[in-house]
């Protein structure tokens, strides 16, 4: 006899928006991290620094690229560090220029044709349900951003890197796995773990990002920045975070 009772639906795919910045707030970072190089070069001193009150004292995940000549020159990040985001997008931008083990660290002269993209983090959501139908419609292109973690390895990408290569979600999975070193379909395996993400862009420079609109970012001029508590010999010694570093492209 055929059953009258209907499956629940099933819930939504929600993922915590990133923290509500200001345009002031984004702008401050940029100049955070231009003065965190330059202080981290030798080329400013450092001095007192008074923190923000607001989102920029709270911990936050957080990834800074830097491209020189429109080419990338680093990207790293962090997704759980301790420090607040004002001090911890200064470690991040040091560890970038010159940790980034796919190239060389950056040279001093590069730092006057420099541009930088932020990406602060929102809360990492689970992603539980694991069918293909589920993840295609549920991980939105251009606004999730996708954290894998399996078999000791981790990998992420940024939302604006699948809306760049055109990606649909499926490929965005496949393309996470592989920045984590693992074959394609590792995030349908037991043990992964998958989470969506969403960022807060901030942009600023004297150089352009490809495939960024500086009508809808911040532009911050690195000779303006305000010095930063960072002190110089941070670039050769640096705090670890929970996951530790991460790159995202």
């Amino acid at each position: 006899m055929p059953s009258d009772r209907v499956s629940p639906a099933r819930p939504p795919f929600m993922v915590p928006p990133a923290p509500p910045l200001s345009a002031a707030e984004g702008e401050l970072l940029i100049q955070l991290v231009f003065s965190a190089l330059r202080v981290g070069f030798g080329l400013e001193s450092r001095e007192d620094f008074h923190p923000p009150d607001g989102l920029l004292s709270l911990p936050a995940g957080a990834f800074v690229s830097i491209y020189h000549d429109d080419s990338l020159r680093g990207c790293l990040g962090a997704l759980l560090p301790q420090e607040p985001l004002w001090q911890s997008i200064q470690e991040i931008a040091l560890q970038a220029a010159t940790c980034d083990p796919r190239f060389e660290p950056l040279e001093e002269e590069e730092l006057s044709a420099l541009a930088v993209e932020i990406s602060v983090l929102g809360p990492l959501k689970p992603v539980t349900e694991r069918s293909r139908e589920f993840v295609a419609s549920a991980i939105r292109v251009g606004e999730h951003g996708l954290s894998l973690r399996h078999r000791g390895r981790s990998g992420l990408l940024l939302p604006q890197v699948a809306e760049k290569q055109g990606w649909d979600a499926l490929r965005f999975l496949e393309e996470t796995c592989r920045k984590a070193g693992l074959d394609a379909g590792a995030w349908s395996e037991e043990g992964a773990e998958l989470h969506g993400t969403r960022s807060f862009p901030a942009c600023g420079g004297q150089a352009s990002i490809p495939g960024r609109s500086w009508a809808s970012t911040s532009s911050m001029t690195p000779g303006s920045s305000p010095t930063s508590p960072m002190p110089p010999d941070s670039v050769r010694g640096m705090r670890s975070w929970r996951w530790g570093r991460v790159r995202a492209r």
